[in-house]
């Protein structure tokens, strides 16, 4: 993985984005569900792989709003 700084994320910053608590983020993180770099610095996160993240949520819950939401009547 070519990182730079600019480009990784905290698991802090990765919740403030996700709009959850950084508890979830490393719950994530342990679980494979978000993949990391683990630095000195601490365990990081590619900005790339949260935004990835973020469509995949917002394709389901559009599928989910979509299956839910019954189809107008003409």
């Amino acid at each position: 993985m070519s990182t730079t700084l600019e480009s990784v994320l905290s698991p802090a910053q990765v919740a403030r984005r996700l709009d959850v608590t950084p508890a979830r983020v490393r719950q994530m993180l342990d679980r494979g569900e978000l993949p990391y770099v683990a630095t000195p610095l601490g365990r990081l996160i590619e900005a790339n792989d949260v935004e990835t993240l973020v469509e995949k949520r917002r394709v389901a819950a559009q599928q989910v709003n979509d299956h839910v939401r019954p189809a107008a009547v003409a």
